[in-house]
């Protein structure tokens, strides 16, 4: 079972202390364990921060945030964070970009407003249970 536990310190954490555990998970269990309690956080520092936001918000943040800090990994563990958590890098999408492409679709995002990739419908499901027939 996955450790939740720095997401429940009632208090701002680096955005490492919150999405590194995430790049460890393997399974889908684990994945909405994590997920729930990070949406959870995010909705309740922000609104100790007194700028409250819905829990949609909040999701949409969550799968950003994993998405683009899954993008410093390997990209074996960047699609596995992207299909656990039904998320995308909000700049590039599931593309690997070369540096130079990433710097140019940066440069495209800061000249033009920027706009981040539409994050996939859904959040990450628990397994449930078999029905055999």
């Amino acid at each position: 079972m996955i450790d939740t536990s720095n997401l429940k310190q009632h208090k701002s954490i680096t955005i490492g202390e919150c999405l590194s555990p995430a790049m460890d998970i393997t399974n889908s269990y684990d994945a909405r364990v994590y997920f729930d309690a990070l949406v959870d956080y995010y909705v309740e520092i922000n609104l100790m921060e007194n700028k409250p936001v819905t829990r949609e918000l909040a999701i949409d943040i969550a799968k950003s945030n994993l998405g683009y800090y899954a993008g410093y990994y390997d990209r074996e563990t960047a699609v596995r964070v992207q299909e656990l958590f039904k998320c995308v890098h909000p700049i590039f999408g599931k593309t690997e970009p070369t540096p130079e492409e990433a710097f140019k679709m940066g440069q495209d995002m800061a000249m033009n407003g920027i706009k981040s990739v539409e994050q996939p419908e859904g959040v990450p499901k628990k397994p449930g249970r078999t029905v055999l027939v």
